[in-house]
C-alpha cells in the first residue's frame, strides 16, 4: 500500500513539472536501495 501511494505521488510530480521528475527518481533510487539493504 506504501508503494502506491509512493508512485501515485511520482505520477503527481511528474504531471506537475520534468525538474521535480528527477528529484523524484533520486528518491526513487534511495528507497530501491533500502529495500535491498
Amino acid at each position: 500500500m506504501i508503494l502506491l501511494l509512493f508512485l501515485k505521488t511520482i505520477f503527481l510530480l511528474c504531471r506537475t513539472k520534468r525538474k521535480k521528475f528527477f528529484v523524484v527518481f533520486l528518491i526513487f533510487a534511495l528507497y530501491k536501495k533500502t529495500r535491498i539493504m
